[in-house]
């Protein structure tokens, strides 16, 4: 609520204001790391299904050899 004129907002209404501000910045920091990690799993789940392949590969020449 915007100083009207009217009404007097107690003092302690900025400090709360202010630290629901802090929070909402932490929290909008840590979504975007959330987002950046699950980027990261989906780029190592890719490696790793490209290795086990290469392993299966793999097993089917020492199997045959």
């Amino acid at each position: 609520m915007d100083d009207d004129g009217l009404h007097f907002r107690q003092p302690w209404v900025f400090g709360v204001e202010q630290e629901i501000e802090k929070l909402v910045t932490k929290v909008e920091e840590q979504s975007k790391k959330i987002e950046e990690m699950r980027k990261q799993i989906q780029i190592q789940a890719e490696e790793i299904a490209k290795l086990n392949v290469v392993q299966d590969k793999c097993s089917i020449l020492l199997v045959f050899s």
